[in-house]
């Protein structure tokens, strides 16, 4: 293959989502028409839904996608670093398969790394497809130019979670990904991209986060990836903690990030605590919940962060599933919340899906489908 030289890559890794991949594809397509300097990267973990004959299609008509697939299924996370490896771009940026960017967002992030050439880093914003309300991060009102000191409010998973708000420069991450790979794979993060970040973040790099947002959260996609509390209090809570914990011990952050990063564990999050204690009185059986939130406990760094997790998440989840429920539903009938109300009616078709015994807490799948 002829190498290229690009501004930007746009690296995709997918896994058997060919429904979602070609509308992502299609939507992409028409962004980057006219721009000679942008490449589309697909890197495919073996997949056998027909995503391989899909993407072959769009690299006999587009001369700047480029196609690979994995002899076999090598694991999510060293799907998205063959992403990082493969790409032709100065900068990366890292989009989920059944994710949408914003119109013009390409054309806007091109200025950007135009503009400021010293950039490690991109965080671009995420708004809902419905009501535009800005998800991720969710302060800013213009450009900024990262500080530490933005940790003493937001956790890493706020203000850069979504694996499509992120764009690397590639030469200020590449020596850094072996390092990374083996802390990722030590403990089998779901935030291999918060990894990655982290490392950057912590020698020093420059990190540019957008006032324009660049990314939707697409409510038609909201039931292609059902995580129930259980999941969500390892991954957003656990997962996070251990991950910390093992860059402190791998030296890849030093003492002082770590320390911001630890307080935020918890600093804050008490709504966010109390809305996955709703998904595990929805969707979880008692003792699985209580064993799960025992674990959890144990594996967190801090008093503090110990506390708050045994008063907002440990203490509420030990009363009886029937009483919780109640406790949630009484608002829904008593005040006219519609977002609340909307959130209860996930809930319950959530519960209706797996009650159905198709699909499984972590199944992917399009809610049409059913």
């Amino acid at each position: 293959m002829i190498k290229r030289k690009y501004k930007l890559t746009v690296g995709i890794p997918t896994w058997n989502r060919k429904q979602f991949l070609a509308s992502n594809m299609e939507h992409l397509i028409k962004e980057i028409e006219n721009e000679s300097e942008v490449e589309i990267l697909i890197s495919d973990n073996a997949s056998e839904d027909g995503t391989q004959e899909l993407c072959q299609s769009y690299q006999k008509l587009y001369s700047h996608v480029a196609y690979y697939r994995n002899p076999k299924n090598l694991g999510a996370n060293f799907n998205f670093q063959n992403v990082i490896e493969k790409a032709q771009g100065a900068y990366v940026w890292l989009l989920g398969d059944d994710d949408k960017i914003v119109e013009g967002s390409i054309k806007e992030v091109l200025r950007k790394i135009k503009f400021h050439p010293d950039i490690d880093m991109i965080v671009g914003g995420c708004i809902n497809d419905h009501s535009r309300k800005r998800l991720y991060p969710p302060f800013l009102d213009h450009d900024h130019i990262f500080q530490t000191e933005i940790l003493d409010a937001y956790d890493a998973i706020r203000l850069a979670g979504k694996i499509s708000t992120l764009i690397f420069k590639r030469a200020s991450l590449s020596h850094n990904l072996p390092a990374c790979q083996k802390t990722i794979e030590s403990i089998r993060t779901p935030w291999p991209h918060l990894v990655w970040w982290l490392v950057v973040l912590g020698q020093g790099k420059k990190v540019l986060f957008l006032k324009a947002p660049t990314n939707y959260y697409l409510e038609s996609s909201r039931y292609n990836m059902i995580q129930d509390g259980v999941t969500q209090n390892r991954i957003r809570i656990e997962d996070y903690a251990r991950l910390i914990i093992k860059l402190k011990q791998e030296s890849l952050i030093q003492r002082d990030l770590f320390n911001k990063l630890k307080k935020t564990i918890s600093y804050g999050r008490a709504g966010e605590f109390i809305k996955i204690v709703a998904y595990s009185t929805f969707l979880n059986n008692y003792q699985e919940t209580i064993q799960a939130a025992y674990r959890t406990l144990n594996v967190l760094p801090g008093v503090r962060n110990r506390f708050r997790f045994l008063l907002y998440y440990f203490l509420p989840v030990l009363l009886p599933v029937n009483f919780r429920k109640l406790l949630f539903l009484a608002p829904y009938y008593v005040f006219p919340w519609q977002e609340y109300k909307n959130f209860i009616n996930y809930l319950n078709r959530v519960k209706q899906i797996l009650d159905s015994k198709k699909y499984s807490a972590r199944a992917v799948f399009n809610e049409s489908d059913l």
